[in-house]
């Protein structure tokens, strides 16, 4: 507290009480933390899952990401084309996907949330033909199209 505490300070001094100043919040704890953090993969969230064209794949999962990709990858190696977008696209336009590109967006844990922010990620990227999600208003489309200019 500045020059308060100091006088505070050798006041209580004089009555044998010790004070020490500390700061709440050290560099230390900013820096380091006891927990492991857990790498974006392993979240469920919104995602993108690119291909060597330029077009992506958006999609959302309440699982982690990593299990999610996997899927879509059992998909491909057993040309399981109608159970997943980003597998049609590849065979049908003879794309190959970028699996290693692929990344998760956004963490969002509640399923609605999810939903929402997929659509929204499909109205602004140039994606495989796939479900488009949830039917955005077209108050949201105006925020999209304000929001890009």
């Amino acid at each position: 507290m500045g020059a308060a505490s100091y006088k505070i300070q050798r006041i209580l001094r004089e009555a044998d009480i010790e004070v020490r100043h500390s700061s709440l919040t050290k560099l230390r704890s900013l820096l380091t933390t006891h927990k492991d953090k857990r790498h974006s993969k392993n979240l469920p969230g919104v995602y993108r899952i690119p291909c060597e064209r330029g077009k992506v794949y958006i999609g959302e999962t309440g699982r982690s990401f990593a299990t999610r990709l996997n899927q879509y990858q059992a998909h491909g190696r057993r040309d399981e084309r109608d159970k997943s977008a980003i597998i049609h696209h590849a065979h049908t336009c003879e794309h190959r996907i970028l699996w290693d590109e692929s990344r998760l967006i956004m963490q969002v844990p509640n399923w609605y949330q999810r939903r929402v922010r997929e659509a929204l990620e499909i109205e602004v990227h140039t994606t495989v033909p796939q479900d488009n999600g949830l039917d955005l208003s077209n108050i949201r489309r105006a925020l999209l199209d304000n929001q890009a200019s």
